[in-house]
């Protein structure tokens, strides 16, 4: 008899099926379950705390212009209205690069554009016509490198294009390099990187204690700061975020939430953003971000 199970297609197939039961059994047990957590809100405040969202549309700087202290463009629209902005703002500017260096390849994900060096340099020579290069803080090289991009060589022949195009403008002497890195994978460069920071929403804010972000602090190199990447597009609770920015100055350069604007044009992922949230929860967050500024 078990000569002929042996012989049974069907015998092999249900050793597959009991396999994968047992396998997933096992994941959900050893799966770590995440929580908010409540982090005693500080009394004192911060004068060098930075708020402000990931990314904008053009209508996303007037929207917000109130409550943020760092601007952050990624070229979802033209040059003409972020030179407008640019000649208004007087808070830090984060430029998202990757656009002007980047392009789709063959081998799945990014990888620097041949023509990468002059894109970037005709960029920066444009801004400075306009008198308002020396308005940008942070250049952005790729969002999530370690997902999106080819490798991690391709990773870092990207950041040293970068600095070599930039160290050509006086403007961008004090400019500083940051980087949110995806989950679940390793933090490529981070040491060529001024700010480092991660998402992974679904560790809600444990990811401050014992998740992602904590496994990024351990790593840091002297000199760098983080920013926190809270996910107010998925329903999560600001206090945590804030609370642990304010407790940790010698870390924390800036708050950072995803996001802003909601536009269905720009939603790889089923967010919320705080422009169309429910109104209480969107003065949660606009609550939150006065306490950062110190207002």
């Amino acid at each position: 008899m078990f000569e002929s199970l042996l012989k049974n297609p069907l015998f092999y197939l249900g050793l597959v099926l009991l396999a994968g039961v047992g396998y997933y059994l096992y994941k959900k047990a050893n799966e770590v379950k995440y929580f908010d957590i409540d982090i005693p809100m500080p009394d004192t405040r911060r004068e060098d705390l930075l708020y402000g969202y990931y990314s904008s549309l053009a209508n996303t700087y007037d929207q917000v212009k109130d409550h943020v202290n760092i601007f952050w463009y990624s070229h979802f629209f033209g040059l003409d209205k972020f030179v407008e902005i640019m000649q208004e703002i007087t808070m830090k500017v984060v430029l998202d690069v990757a656009p002007l260096c980047l392009q789709r390849s063959g081998q799945g994900g990014e990888s620097v554009r041949e023509d990468a060096e002059e894109s970037l340099r005709n960029y920066f020579k444009a801004l400075k016509a306009y008198n308002v290069l020396h308005k940008i803080t942070y250049l952005y090289p790729k969002d999530e490198p370690n997902i999106f991009m080819t490798s991690e060589a391709e990773h870092l022949k990207l950041i040293q294009l970068i600095k070599r195009v930039a160290a050509e403008f006086e403007e961008l002497k004090d400019v500083k390099y940051a980087v949110i890195y995806a989950r679940g994978k390793p933090f490529w460069n981070s040491e060529h990187h001024d700010v480092v920071a991660i998402d992974n929403y679904g560790q809600k804010s444990q990811i401050l204690t014992i998740g992602d972000h904590a496994k990024l602090v351990a790593q840091l190199k002297p000199g760098q700061k983080t920013w926190l990447i809270p996910g107010a597009g998925f329903n999560q609770n600001p206090d945590p975020f804030v609370a642990y920015a304010l407790s940790h100055p010698e870390e924390v350069e800036g708050v950072i939430p995803f996001l802003w604007f909601d536009d269905p044009a720009h939603k790889d992922v089923d967010y919320t953003g705080l422009e169309k949230a429910d109104p209480v929860f969107r003065e949660k967050w606009i609550n939150a971000a006065n306490i950062c500024l110190n207002k």
